[in-house]
């Protein structure tokens, strides 16, 4: 099997995308809307990512971890063998 990055998948699930609730320097909640939320609120799209290529039949995922950038929130799959 090719490795491949499905983390990526997860960018836009039944058509909607995945974005952070921020505050401050704090990610208060992740979850998918159909347009991004407008309010007075800070919402960050989320990129998922797998933290190297996956490969179904080597590897495990542990639970993602979050990582506010500039403009967006990166959600890293950490894969074990």
């Amino acid at each position: 099997m090719v490795p491949s990055a499905p983390g990526r998948l997860y960018n836009v699930v039944n058509g909607q995308r995945a974005y952070a609730l921020v505050s401050g320097d704090r990610i208060e909640s992740i979850g998918y809307h159909a347009d991004k939320p407008d309010d007075d609120r800070t919402w960050l799209p989320v990129e998922y990512e797998d933290s190297e290529p996956f490969d179904i039949t080597k590897h495990w995922r542990f639970p993602p971890i979050d990582r506010l950038e500039a403009s967006w929130v990166v959600r890293v799959f950490q894969l074990v063998p």
